[in-house]
């Protein structure tokens, strides 16, 4: 018989490790941001996070959306989670103050829901659980406006209705 089976300190060390693995693989499901692992292209747009301005414009299936979420929900949070903690990168333009407000500007709401907001959308695979605590629909039914446990907030709208009223976006 195996001998670890016969120590019951040692049965009891390895529960106590699967239950931890099990609780980490938990808060890694609920955090995709933990696993977020930019490749070159999008890792010079992060580390260009200091700059007023910034932009990608590629082709299809470059990751233009799920950069853009993630650096989105870098505001939200206030750092950028996937660099280690001792990297300037982790907050380098990100401003350290509550009451953050993000603007996300696409084509249509559909857009919107399917992308962002809907079912399987890339705001809630990558922030964690319970983070956002409250989400307003537009008349349309489709998520416009998230508020953050830490009272940060995104907003979305279109591309039309922002140049008809800039001021709307407020």
């Amino acid at each position: 018989m195996d001998e670890t089976l016969q120590n019951p300190e040692l049965v009891a060390v390895q529960k106590k490790r699967l239950e931890l693995t099990r609780k980490k693989v938990e808060i890694l499901q609920g955090f995709g941001l933990l696993r977020y692992r930019p490749f070159e292209k999008q890792h010079q747009f992060h580390a260009a996070g200091n700059k007023k301005r910034r932009f990608v414009r590629s082709g299809n299936r470059f990751g233009k959306s799920t950069l853009g979420c993630a650096e989105d929900c870098a505001w939200l949070l206030g750092e950028r989670v996937w660099y280690p903690a001792s990297s300037p990168l982790r907050t380098l333009g990100i401003p350290q103050r509550k009451g953050i407000k993000g603007l996300v500007i696409t084509t249509d709401f559909d857009k919107v829901d399917e992308i962002w907001t809907g079912a399987g959308g890339k705001l809630w695979s990558m922030l964690p659980r319970d983070f956002v605590v409250k989400k307003t629909k537009n008349q349309q039914g489709v998520i416009d406006t998230c508020v953050c446990a830490n009272g940060n907030i995104l907003r979305f709208d279109t591309a039309k209705s922002f140049q008809n009223n800039p001021q709307g976006a407020e």
